[in-house]
Protein backbone atom coordinates (compact mmCIF):
# COMPACT_ATOMS: atom_id res chain seq x y z
CA UNK A 1 0.00 0.00 0.00
CA UNK A 2 1.21 3.74 -0.40
CA UNK A 3 1.45 6.07 2.82
CA UNK A 4 2.65 9.72 3.20
CA UNK A 5 5.40 10.11 5.93
CA UNK A 6 6.57 14.05 6.59
CA UNK A 7 5.90 15.12 2.84
CA UNK A 8 7.20 11.88 1.40
CA UNK A 9 5.47 9.04 -0.86
CA UNK A 10 6.54 5.86 0.81
CA UNK A 11 5.94 2.42 -0.11
CA UNK A 12 5.40 0.11 3.03
CA UNK A 13 5.21 -3.49 2.04
CA UNK A 14 3.80 -5.82 4.99
CA UNK A 15 5.98 -8.35 6.24
CA UNK A 16 5.03 -11.02 4.17
CA UNK A 17 7.61 -14.14 5.62
CA UNK A 18 5.59 -13.10 9.00
CA UNK A 19 2.29 -14.89 8.08
CA UNK A 20 2.12 -18.75 6.80
CA UNK A 21 -0.93 -18.05 4.07
CA UNK A 22 -3.37 -15.08 2.75
CA UNK A 23 -5.54 -17.53 1.30
CA UNK A 24 -7.05 -16.28 -1.27
CA UNK A 25 -10.17 -17.21 -2.46
CA UNK A 26 -10.52 -19.17 -6.04
CA UNK A 27 -13.74 -17.22 -7.18
CA UNK A 28 -11.70 -13.49 -6.29
CA UNK A 29 -15.26 -11.96 -6.22
CA UNK A 30 -14.36 -11.62 -2.35
CA UNK A 31 -12.06 -9.84 -0.71
CA UNK A 32 -9.14 -11.98 0.41
CA UNK A 33 -9.59 -13.13 4.61
CA UNK A 34 -7.48 -11.85 6.70
CA UNK A 35 -3.68 -12.72 7.49
CA UNK A 36 -2.95 -15.79 9.74
CA UNK A 37 -0.47 -15.49 11.98
CA UNK A 38 2.24 -17.80 12.17
CA UNK A 39 5.44 -19.05 13.76
CA UNK A 40 6.94 -15.97 12.86
CA UNK A 41 4.93 -14.38 14.85
CA UNK A 42 5.23 -16.26 18.06
CA UNK A 43 9.42 -16.56 17.54
CA UNK A 44 12.03 -14.22 19.37
CA UNK A 45 12.41 -12.19 16.30
CA UNK A 46 8.78 -11.91 15.60
CA UNK A 47 7.35 -10.90 18.49
CA UNK A 48 5.22 -7.11 18.62
CA UNK A 49 6.54 -6.44 22.29
CA UNK A 50 10.09 -7.14 22.07
CA UNK A 51 11.07 -9.07 18.50
CA UNK A 52 13.82 -7.49 16.35
CA UNK A 53 13.78 -3.61 15.81
CA UNK A 54 16.47 -1.58 14.10
CA UNK A 55 15.38 2.19 14.49
CA UNK A 56 17.63 1.99 16.93
CA UNK A 57 20.36 1.62 14.61
CA UNK A 58 19.06 3.77 11.77
CA UNK A 59 15.46 5.88 12.35
CA UNK A 60 14.37 5.39 8.89
CA UNK A 61 13.39 1.74 10.46
CA UNK A 62 10.76 3.52 13.21
CA UNK A 63 8.38 3.41 10.01
CA UNK A 64 8.33 -0.54 10.71
CA UNK A 65 6.45 -2.12 13.91
CA UNK A 66 8.92 -4.07 16.46
CA UNK A 67 8.73 -8.11 15.09
CA UNK A 68 8.20 -6.42 10.85
CA UNK A 69 10.29 -8.89 8.75
CA UNK A 70 11.25 -5.54 6.89
CA UNK A 71 14.07 -5.13 9.97
CA UNK A 72 15.66 -8.02 7.88
CA UNK A 73 14.97 -8.16 4.69
CA UNK A 74 14.42 -5.67 1.73
CA UNK A 75 11.25 -6.33 0.65
CA UNK A 76 10.94 -3.71 -2.53
CA UNK A 77 10.35 -1.01 -0.10
CA UNK A 78 11.59 2.52 -0.51
CA UNK A 79 12.78 4.54 2.80
CA UNK A 80 12.99 7.94 2.80
CA UNK A 81 13.30 7.87 -1.19
CA UNK A 82 16.82 5.69 0.00
CA UNK A 83 16.46 1.94 -1.57
CA UNK A 84 18.54 -0.06 0.91
CA UNK A 85 20.70 -2.42 -1.39
CA UNK A 86 20.61 -5.77 -0.07
CA UNK A 87 23.97 -7.54 -0.80
CA UNK A 88 25.61 -9.95 -0.01
CA UNK A 89 29.91 -11.07 -0.34
CA UNK A 90 31.45 -9.46 -3.33
CA UNK A 91 28.50 -6.91 -3.99
CA UNK A 92 26.45 -10.21 -4.83
CA UNK A 93 22.56 -10.24 -4.24
CA UNK A 94 21.50 -11.70 -0.89
CA UNK A 95 19.00 -14.54 -1.41
CA UNK A 96 17.30 -14.01 0.98
CA UNK A 97 17.57 -10.53 0.49
CA UNK A 98 18.73 -9.27 3.77
CA UNK A 99 20.78 -6.35 4.52
CA UNK A 100 24.16 -8.15 5.16
CA UNK A 101 25.73 -11.66 4.50
CA UNK A 102 24.66 -14.20 6.78
CA UNK A 103 26.55 -13.87 10.07
CA UNK A 104 26.43 -10.26 9.78
CA UNK A 105 22.97 -9.96 9.45
CA UNK A 106 23.01 -11.31 12.74
CA UNK A 107 25.36 -9.64 14.26
CA UNK A 108 24.29 -5.94 13.36
CA UNK A 109 21.72 -6.46 16.57
CA UNK A 110 23.68 -9.48 18.22
CA UNK A 111 26.65 -7.14 18.99
CA UNK A 112 27.82 -5.11 22.16
CA UNK A 113 25.78 -1.99 20.80
CA UNK A 114 22.78 -4.56 20.70
CA UNK A 115 19.29 -3.26 19.92
CA UNK A 116 19.44 -6.84 20.66
CA UNK A 117 20.12 -7.23 24.77
CA UNK A 118 23.31 -7.69 26.10
CA UNK A 119 22.54 -11.41 27.30
CA UNK A 120 22.21 -11.79 23.87
CA UNK A 121 25.47 -10.48 22.41
CA UNK A 122 26.89 -13.28 20.42
CA UNK A 123 29.32 -11.20 18.22
CA UNK A 124 31.59 -10.72 21.32
CA UNK A 125 31.44 -14.07 21.70
CA UNK A 126 32.91 -15.04 18.40
CA UNK A 127 35.28 -11.92 18.25
CA UNK A 128 36.88 -12.40 21.60
CA UNK A 129 37.15 -15.91 22.66
CA UNK A 130 39.85 -18.09 21.69
CA UNK A 131 38.11 -21.18 20.12
CA UNK A 132 35.34 -20.51 17.76
CA UNK A 133 32.70 -22.92 16.44
CA UNK A 134 33.36 -23.00 12.96
CA UNK A 135 36.65 -22.61 13.15
CA UNK A 136 39.61 -24.81 12.91
CA UNK A 137 42.59 -23.76 13.31
CA UNK A 138 43.19 -20.40 11.21
CA UNK A 139 40.44 -21.86 9.00
CA UNK A 140 37.29 -20.32 9.46
CA UNK A 141 34.25 -22.50 8.21
CA UNK A 142 32.30 -19.26 8.68
CA UNK A 143 33.65 -16.20 7.30
CA UNK A 144 35.67 -18.75 4.28
CA UNK A 145 32.51 -20.10 3.02
CA UNK A 146 30.45 -16.98 3.28
CA UNK A 147 27.22 -17.69 0.91
CA UNK A 148 27.35 -21.60 1.53
CA UNK A 149 24.43 -21.68 3.56
CA UNK A 150 21.14 -22.14 1.79
CA UNK A 151 17.96 -21.56 3.05
CA UNK A 152 16.79 -24.96 1.53
CA UNK A 153 19.78 -27.02 2.20
CA UNK A 154 18.35 -30.74 2.79
CA UNK A 155 20.84 -33.12 1.73
CA UNK A 156 24.32 -34.26 3.04
CA UNK A 157 25.66 -33.01 -0.24
CA UNK A 158 24.79 -29.83 0.71
CA UNK A 159 27.11 -29.67 4.33
CA UNK A 160 29.53 -31.54 2.54
CA UNK A 161 33.15 -30.94 0.29
CA UNK A 162 32.81 -27.56 -0.83
CA UNK A 163 29.65 -26.61 0.62
CA UNK A 164 30.84 -27.44 4.26
CA UNK A 165 29.80 -24.54 6.13
CA UNK A 166 28.78 -22.84 10.00
CA UNK A 167 26.63 -20.07 9.66
CA UNK A 168 24.22 -18.85 12.36
CA UNK A 169 21.13 -20.32 10.26
CA UNK A 170 22.53 -24.20 10.29
CA UNK A 171 22.37 -23.97 14.29
CA UNK A 172 18.89 -22.08 14.83
CA UNK A 173 15.83 -20.59 12.53
CA UNK A 174 15.51 -16.99 12.85
CA UNK A 175 11.81 -17.12 11.87
CA UNK A 176 11.16 -19.98 14.64
CA UNK A 177 13.43 -19.66 17.45
CA UNK A 178 12.57 -18.63 21.06
CA UNK A 179 14.14 -17.50 24.24
CA UNK A 180 13.43 -20.32 25.89
CA UNK A 181 14.06 -23.04 23.18
CA UNK A 182 16.51 -21.10 20.82
CA UNK A 183 17.20 -24.78 18.94
CA UNK A 184 13.25 -24.72 17.81
CA UNK A 185 12.57 -24.95 14.06
CA UNK A 186 16.54 -25.88 13.02
CA UNK A 187 17.38 -28.38 10.87
CA UNK A 188 18.77 -31.90 12.28
CA UNK A 189 18.68 -35.29 10.76
CA UNK A 190 17.50 -38.12 12.49
CA UNK A 191 19.57 -41.10 13.45
CA UNK A 192 19.10 -44.98 14.35
CA UNK A 193 21.16 -46.67 16.31
CA UNK A 194 22.52 -50.40 15.74
CA UNK A 195 25.43 -52.68 17.37
CA UNK A 196 27.86 -50.62 19.74
CA UNK A 197 31.05 -48.58 17.78
CA UNK A 198 29.17 -48.76 14.19
CA UNK A 199 27.95 -46.21 11.88
CA UNK A 200 24.09 -45.74 12.72
CA UNK A 201 21.76 -44.96 9.88
CA UNK A 202 20.83 -41.35 8.94
CA UNK A 203 18.17 -40.23 7.53
CA UNK A 204 18.15 -38.92 3.45
CA UNK A 205 17.08 -35.46 4.53
CA UNK A 206 16.71 -32.96 6.82
CA UNK A 207 14.09 -31.95 9.40
CA UNK A 208 13.15 -29.47 11.86
CA UNK A 209 13.65 -30.06 16.16
CA UNK A 210 11.33 -28.91 18.35
CA UNK A 211 13.47 -30.49 21.44
CA UNK A 212 16.75 -29.10 22.85
CA UNK A 213 17.39 -32.25 23.99
CA UNK A 214 17.52 -32.58 19.91
CA UNK A 215 20.45 -30.72 19.85
CA UNK A 216 22.68 -33.35 18.74
CA UNK A 217 20.23 -34.01 15.33
CA UNK A 218 21.97 -30.51 14.71
CA UNK A 219 25.40 -30.85 15.40
CA UNK A 220 25.42 -34.59 13.54
CA UNK A 221 24.76 -32.63 10.45
CA UNK A 222 28.47 -31.86 10.56
CA UNK A 223 30.40 -34.00 13.03
CA UNK A 224 28.57 -37.74 12.23
CA UNK A 225 29.06 -39.83 9.07
CA UNK A 226 26.09 -38.11 7.54
CA UNK A 227 28.53 -35.47 5.91
CA UNK A 228 31.59 -36.69 6.42
CA UNK A 229 33.48 -34.84 10.15
CA UNK A 230 36.30 -33.75 8.80
CA UNK A 231 39.09 -33.85 10.80
CA UNK A 232 37.47 -34.65 13.82
CA UNK A 233 35.66 -37.96 15.02
CA UNK A 234 33.00 -39.81 14.42
CA UNK A 235 30.63 -38.49 16.66
CA UNK A 236 27.57 -40.46 16.05
CA UNK A 237 29.79 -43.74 16.13
CA UNK A 238 30.93 -42.44 19.52
CA UNK A 239 27.60 -41.48 20.89
CA UNK A 240 25.54 -44.95 20.72
CA UNK A 241 24.21 -46.10 23.00
CA UNK A 242 24.92 -49.63 21.94
CA UNK A 243 28.51 -48.62 23.22
CA UNK A 244 29.75 -49.73 26.63
CA UNK A 245 30.55 -46.79 28.05
CA UNK A 246 29.31 -43.18 26.72
CA UNK A 247 28.09 -39.86 27.64
CA UNK A 248 24.49 -39.56 27.20
CA UNK A 249 24.36 -36.77 24.57
CA UNK A 250 23.21 -38.49 21.26
CA UNK A 251 20.09 -40.57 20.22
CA UNK A 252 18.22 -42.45 23.29
CA UNK A 253 18.68 -45.90 23.54
CA UNK A 254 19.25 -48.58 26.25
CA UNK A 255 22.70 -48.24 27.94
CA UNK A 256 25.01 -51.53 27.64
CA UNK A 257 26.41 -50.83 30.91
CA UNK A 258 23.99 -49.22 33.13
CA UNK A 259 25.66 -46.92 35.21
CA UNK A 260 25.14 -47.71 38.80
CA UNK A 261 28.21 -46.25 40.62
CA UNK A 262 30.12 -42.74 40.82
CA UNK A 263 29.08 -39.12 42.57
CA UNK A 264 28.80 -35.50 41.31
CA UNK A 265 29.71 -32.47 42.46
CA UNK A 266 26.80 -30.66 43.05
CA UNK A 267 28.77 -27.13 43.14
CA UNK A 268 29.23 -26.98 38.96
CA UNK A 269 27.10 -30.04 37.91
CA UNK A 270 24.05 -27.71 37.90
CA UNK A 271 25.91 -24.80 35.88
CA UNK A 272 27.02 -27.44 33.34
CA UNK A 273 23.27 -28.53 33.45
CA UNK A 274 21.06 -25.81 34.21
CA UNK A 275 18.05 -27.57 33.39
CA UNK A 276 18.02 -29.77 35.93
CA UNK A 277 18.65 -27.18 38.43
CA UNK A 278 15.42 -27.29 40.01
CA UNK A 279 13.82 -30.13 38.63
CA UNK A 280 13.01 -32.92 41.58
CA UNK A 281 13.56 -35.50 39.32
CA UNK A 282 17.24 -34.80 38.71
CA UNK A 283 18.48 -34.10 42.28
CA UNK A 284 20.31 -36.67 43.55
CA UNK A 285 23.85 -39.06 42.11
CA UNK A 286 21.79 -41.73 40.73
CA UNK A 287 18.97 -39.22 39.00
CA UNK A 288 21.76 -37.42 37.14
CA UNK A 289 23.60 -41.17 36.15
CA UNK A 290 20.32 -41.33 33.81
CA UNK A 291 19.88 -37.68 33.23
CA UNK A 292 19.71 -37.15 29.27
CA UNK A 293 22.53 -34.53 28.03
CA UNK A 294 22.85 -32.18 25.06
CA UNK A 295 25.83 -31.96 23.39
CA UNK A 296 25.77 -27.93 25.19
CA UNK A 297 26.10 -29.62 29.14
CA UNK A 298 30.00 -29.64 28.02
CA UNK A 299 30.56 -27.29 25.31
CA UNK A 300 30.13 -23.41 24.99
CA UNK A 301 31.74 -20.64 27.01
CA UNK A 302 29.94 -20.55 30.86
CA UNK A 303 26.50 -20.46 32.90
CA UNK A 304 26.09 -17.15 31.79
CA UNK A 305 24.42 -15.68 28.54
CA UNK A 306 24.73 -15.66 25.68
CA UNK A 307 24.48 -19.50 26.24
CA UNK A 308 25.46 -22.04 23.17
CA UNK A 309 28.41 -23.73 21.81
CA UNK A 310 29.69 -20.20 20.43
CA UNK A 311 33.35 -20.43 21.50
CA UNK A 312 35.37 -20.31 24.44
CA UNK A 313 38.22 -19.77 26.03
CA UNK A 314 39.54 -23.48 26.15
CA UNK A 315 40.62 -26.06 23.37
CA UNK A 316 37.50 -28.18 22.32
CA UNK A 317 35.15 -25.34 23.20
CA UNK A 318 34.78 -27.13 26.62
CA UNK A 319 32.49 -25.16 28.70
CA UNK A 320 33.62 -23.94 32.42
CA UNK A 321 31.07 -22.66 34.92
CA UNK A 322 31.48 -19.12 36.56
CA UNK A 323 33.92 -20.24 39.65
CA UNK A 324 35.07 -22.77 38.95
CA UNK A 325 39.08 -24.07 38.39
CA UNK A 326 38.83 -27.38 36.54
CA UNK A 327 40.07 -25.75 33.40
CA UNK A 328 42.51 -28.04 32.46
CA UNK A 329 41.83 -30.49 29.56
CA UNK A 330 44.51 -32.58 28.20
CA UNK A 331 46.74 -35.44 28.48
CA UNK A 332 49.48 -34.36 30.46
CA UNK A 333 47.35 -33.28 33.73
CA UNK A 334 47.54 -35.34 36.77
CA UNK A 335 44.72 -37.35 39.08
CA UNK A 336 45.88 -36.22 42.61
CA UNK A 337 43.67 -36.47 45.92
CA UNK A 338 43.24 -33.01 45.77
CA UNK A 339 43.22 -31.46 42.09
CA UNK A 340 41.80 -28.55 41.89
CA UNK A 341 42.12 -28.52 37.80
CA UNK A 342 40.72 -30.84 35.98
CA UNK A 343 37.94 -30.37 33.92
CA UNK A 344 35.75 -32.63 34.38
CA UNK A 345 35.65 -32.68 37.91
CA UNK A 346 33.17 -29.79 36.53
CA UNK A 347 30.45 -32.65 37.39
CA UNK A 348 32.26 -35.18 38.65
CA UNK A 349 32.84 -35.46 42.49
CA UNK A 350 37.03 -35.39 42.43
CA UNK A 351 37.07 -37.53 45.43
CA UNK A 352 35.94 -40.64 43.49
CA UNK A 353 33.38 -40.64 46.16
CA UNK A 354 31.03 -43.93 45.65
CA UNK A 355 33.18 -44.95 42.72
CA UNK A 356 32.89 -48.61 41.37
CA UNK A 357 36.42 -48.97 41.08
CA UNK A 358 37.14 -50.16 44.47
CA UNK A 359 38.41 -53.66 46.15
CA UNK A 360 36.27 -55.64 48.55
CA UNK A 361 35.15 -53.19 51.55
CA UNK A 362 35.46 -50.17 49.63
CA UNK A 363 38.89 -49.05 49.32
CA UNK A 364 38.41 -46.27 46.10
CA UNK A 365 41.88 -47.94 44.07
CA UNK A 366 41.28 -44.03 42.14
CA UNK A 367 42.97 -42.95 45.02
CA UNK A 368 44.77 -45.82 46.68
CA UNK A 369 46.81 -46.74 43.64
CA UNK A 370 46.58 -44.10 41.33
CA UNK A 371 46.81 -41.00 43.11
CA UNK A 372 49.61 -38.77 40.80
CA UNK A 373 48.65 -41.14 37.57
CA UNK A 374 47.65 -39.18 34.04
CA UNK A 375 43.49 -39.67 33.77
CA UNK A 376 44.33 -40.65 29.66
CA UNK A 377 46.48 -43.61 31.22
CA UNK A 378 43.41 -45.49 31.90
CA UNK A 379 40.19 -43.77 30.13
CA UNK A 380 40.01 -42.75 26.29
CA UNK A 381 41.41 -39.02 25.59
CA UNK A 382 37.67 -38.54 23.79
CA UNK A 383 35.13 -39.40 26.29
CA UNK A 384 32.22 -39.18 24.16
CA UNK A 385 31.92 -43.17 24.12
CA UNK A 386 34.02 -46.14 23.60
CA UNK A 387 33.06 -49.79 22.90
CA UNK A 388 35.91 -51.96 23.95
CA UNK A 389 35.99 -51.52 27.95
CA UNK A 390 33.08 -50.06 29.91
CA UNK A 391 33.48 -46.49 31.32
CA UNK A 392 35.60 -45.49 29.00
CA UNK A 393 38.49 -47.63 29.84
CA UNK A 394 41.08 -48.23 26.87
CA UNK A 395 42.56 -51.28 26.61
CA UNK A 396 46.10 -51.72 26.68
CA UNK A 397 48.31 -51.51 23.48
CA UNK A 398 46.11 -49.84 22.07
CA UNK A 399 46.50 -49.43 18.43
CA UNK A 400 45.30 -49.45 14.56
CA UNK A 401 43.13 -46.57 13.73
CA UNK A 402 42.64 -45.41 17.29
CA UNK A 403 45.41 -42.77 17.60
CA UNK A 404 42.69 -39.72 18.25
CA UNK A 405 41.50 -42.09 21.47
CA UNK A 406 45.14 -42.79 23.34
CA UNK A 407 45.91 -39.76 25.05
CA UNK A 408 49.11 -40.94 26.46
CA UNK A 409 50.41 -43.62 24.48
CA UNK A 410 49.46 -46.78 23.12
CA UNK A 411 51.19 -49.04 25.90
CA UNK A 412 48.85 -47.76 28.36
CA UNK A 413 45.22 -49.22 29.42
CA UNK A 414 44.37 -52.05 31.27
CA UNK A 415 44.60 -55.66 29.79
CA UNK A 416 41.22 -57.22 30.95
CA UNK A 417 38.67 -58.28 28.98
CA UNK A 418 35.11 -57.53 29.07
CA UNK A 419 34.48 -61.17 29.43
CA UNK A 420 36.80 -60.54 33.17
CA UNK A 421 35.81 -57.06 33.94
CA UNK A 422 34.85 -57.10 37.51
CA UNK A 423 31.78 -56.16 39.17
CA UNK A 424 31.46 -52.72 41.21
CA UNK A 425 33.38 -52.71 43.93
CA UNK A 426 34.67 -56.58 43.39
CA UNK A 427 38.29 -55.27 42.10
CA UNK A 428 41.80 -56.05 42.79
CA UNK A 429 45.00 -55.11 42.14
CA UNK A 430 44.82 -57.76 39.45
CA UNK A 431 41.84 -57.35 37.96
CA UNK A 432 43.08 -55.02 35.59
CA UNK A 433 45.10 -58.16 34.02
CA UNK A 434 49.09 -58.02 33.13
CA UNK A 435 50.12 -55.92 31.65
CA UNK A 436 48.48 -52.90 32.46
CA UNK A 437 49.61 -48.95 32.68
CA UNK A 438 52.38 -48.35 34.43
CA UNK A 439 51.21 -47.11 38.09
CA UNK A 440 53.34 -44.77 39.90
CA UNK A 441 52.12 -46.14 43.22
CA UNK A 442 51.50 -50.46 42.73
Amino acid sequence: MIGIRHGKTIAVVIGLAAFTSFGVNSAMSDPPPAPSGGPYSSSAHGSSVNGVDRSTIDASYSVFAKGNCSHCHEQHASLEGAEPAPISLNNLPSPALGFAAEQDLCFECHDASGPAPAAADVETQFNSLTYKHGKAGAFDYMETYDNRHQPKEQTSVDFSALDRHAECADCHNPHKATKANPLLGASGITVTNGAGWAEPSYSATTAEVSSERDQYKVCFKCHSGWAGYGAGTNQGVEFNPGNRGFHGAGASGARSYPMTMGTFNMTYVYKMMPRYKNDPNYDSDAELRDAPMICSDCHGYNDGDPQGVHGSNLAKILKVPVGSNYTAWNNTITYASNSTTIWCFNCHSSTFAGTGFAVSGGTNLHTNKHDGDLCMDCHVKVPHGWNERPRLVKPYNLAGGYARYQGTSASTGIATTVANWRASGNWTESSAGSPHQNCTNN
